[in-house]
């Protein structure tokens, strides 16, 4: 790891999966990625504003996660280099 939500892999194809766990929704994603960050926003407007997310991040065999509470407003999110 080079620092918060920052990775090092070689794949540069992206891939986000999004599950439920109770009160929980976790964000993961492959851990062969190239370097990234994991950025959340409110919106897919074109002019959304996209910043980095909040979160211990954990490692599970071949994937990084983050888990935010679930409920509250729609967030989405992606990975940015």
């Amino acid at each position: 790891m080079l620092g918060p939500n920052q990775l090092i892999g070689s794949n540069n194809t992206v891939s986000l999966t999004a599950t439920s766990s109770g009160n929980n929704v976790i964000v993961s994603w492959p851990t062969n990625l190239a370097l990234v960050n994991l950025v959340g926003s409110s919106t897919l407007e074109t002019n959304a504003e996209w910043t980095a997310v909040n979160g211990s991040m954990s490692l599970s065999c071949t994937n990084y996660s983050v888990t935010f509470p679930a409920g509250g407003e729609a967030r989405f999110f992606r990975l940015q280099k």
